[in-house]
């Protein structure tokens, strides 16, 4: 039996690439060939379409599953008959984005910049030293965002999207010693809702 093993060097496309015409070739001649793909990276698989290769080939990859890891965040805030409310939030995130922490009656602040919005791609302006700061989605990396919510001393950075769209995860590029997480739209205007509607200074 003839096998040819053929290594895949880019994603998405390769089924118009010159070396899948000389495949199907190769198959039709009686000669086995295995595409692979993503076996140093953590996409594999999934990365490539369907089928993968071309017709008749066997596609194989590699396909490093990440660790998950739980973040919750609980936001206790007054409601209006009197009492508190607890707000639960919980996402998951992949093993090399997870910092651990535990911090409890830590405030809640939006991170403003010089205009006074809340876009994570500007300086933090406002005072959020210490606490969780909550900034909205913009073009910038993650790891630029949490740098600048770093530089501003916060603890903890709440990301919220403005598209209803599958919600990200955060991914560090570089290593940035801030605990974050994304939140979807719903609840980045349900925690914008409570700030908005709660006493300055208070604990969130």
């Amino acid at each position: 039996m003839n096998v040819i093993n053929m290594s895949l060097f880019s994603d998405g496309t390769w089924d118009d690439n010159l070396y899948t015409g000389i495949g199907n070739r190769l198959v039709q001649k009686g000669v086995m060939v295995v595409a692979s793909a993503g076996n140093t990276r953590s996409g594999g698989l999934g990365m490539l379409g369907a089928p993968a290769g071309a017709s008749g080939f066997i596609a194989v990859a590699s396909a490093i599953l990440p660790e998950l890891y739980s973040l919750t965040f609980n936001v206790t805030y007054p409601s209006t008959d009197g009492t508190n409310t607890t707000l639960t939030m919980m996402r998951s995130e992949v093993e090399e984005s997870f910092i651990g922490t535990n911090v409890t009656d830590v405030p809640l602040v939006r991170g403003l910049n010089a205009d006074g919005a809340d876009l994570m791609c500007s300086p933090i302006v406002n005072d959020v030293r210490g606490k969780v700061v909550l900034m909205q989605s913009d073009d910038c990396s993650y790891s630029d965002a949490a740098k600048l919510a770093l530089e501003a001393e916060a603890s903890f950075l709440i990301i919220y999207d403005t598209e209803d769209s599958l919600v990200s995860r955060v991914t560090y590029f570089e290593e940035v010693n801030l605990p974050s997480m994304v939140i979807t739209p719903g609840d980045g205007g349900r925690l914008l809702g409570i700030l908005n509607s709660t006493a300055a200074g208070s604990v969130l």
